[in-house]
């Protein structure tokens, strides 16, 4: 008789948003992900209690639904493997208490089909799905068809990043964020050209409005875009250098910060004295 093994293993250990491969989870995109040959590593920096959901879809290359798993960050955290049981269960054992995690997916085929989850390199689940699952006769249907994408739903607050190939953009870069938007849906590929203007109303955008996608967050352009209010409401008065804030000019280089950044007091050659308690009197 021909079985076959599902081996999925979950592994949490610690790791930073910048290493190279981590890609921000897009939501509702089908990703090209082979789970024979390549593991998936989902990076979440959600506590127990949080309430929150780490949910990923199995598929074909087709698109053909082939299992789910679901996380739940509750306290403790909770699982379901979806066409294998319905209701949440706890973790067999304790999980660690490290704020940022990572969860590693791993599929291969022989006989049986069993699940493994390792939190820090910690086993916390190893389950045989031919034991678990005989109350689902559907559960070999889903699981023994070859995994060719992964989906994030829409529902997944949990997973932050995941690692793969990093082959287009999946964002802006964290320092225009808040200051330049886009209406354009990531990821998009390489070489995608987007457009950015200004988040904040009224601002300018001092440089391109049309950026490149090379990979990840990063873009090339002939000059970094940058927004910047336009003049100051009133006439004659002066701009401060985060561009925050515009002052009377009698109180630039009067000794005395007015601007919150403290730019009106910068390379000022000719303060009072007096503001400074410097004042020397003399008699003869």
């Amino acid at each position: 008789m021909y079985t076959m093994l599902l081996w999925t293993t979950i592994l949490f250990i610690g790791a930073t948003a910048d290493d190279q491969g981590w890609v921000a989870v897009p939501k509702q995109v089908y990703i090209d992900h082979d789970l024979e040959t390549t593991p998936l590593q989902i990076k979440t920096s959600s506590t127990s209690g949080s309430g929150n959901k780490m949910e990923v879809w199995f598929t074909t290359s087709d698109k053909v639904n082939a299992g789910r798993m679901i996380i739940k960050f509750d306290s403790p955290p909770r699982y379901i493997l979806q066409y294998c049981f319905f209701n949440y269960k706890n973790f067999p054992s304790n999980l660690p208490t490290a704020t940022d995690k990572i969860w590693k997916m791993t599929l291969t085929r022989t006989s049986g089909i069993r699940l493994v989850v390792h939190c820090n390199e910690q086993e916390v689940l190893n389950i045989l799905l031919s034991d678990t699952c005989i109350s689902y006769g559907s559960w070999k249907t889903y699981y023994s068809r070859k995994v060719a994408k992964i989906y994030f739903d829409s529902d997944d607050t949990a997973s932050d990043y995941y690692y793969g190939p990093v082959t287009g953009c999946t964002g802006l870069k964290a320092e225009w964020r808040g200051t330049i938007e886009t209406t354009a849906q990531f990821p998009v590929d390489a070489g995608t050209v987007v457009t950015v203007t200004c988040s904040e109303s009224g601002a300018l955008n001092k440089g391109s409005s049309e950026v490149t996608c090379v990979k990840g967050t990063e873009f090339s352009y002939l000059k970094e875009p940058s927004c910047s209010k336009p003049g100051c409401s009133n006439d004659g008065w002066k701009k401060c250098m985060d561009g925050k804030q515009c002052i009377n000019p009698l109180y630039w280089c009067d000794g005395e910060k007015t601007c919150q950044d403290g730019s009106d007091e910068y390379e000022c050659m000719n303060i009072s004295a007096a503001k400074q308690g410097q004042l020397v009197t003399s008699s003869w």
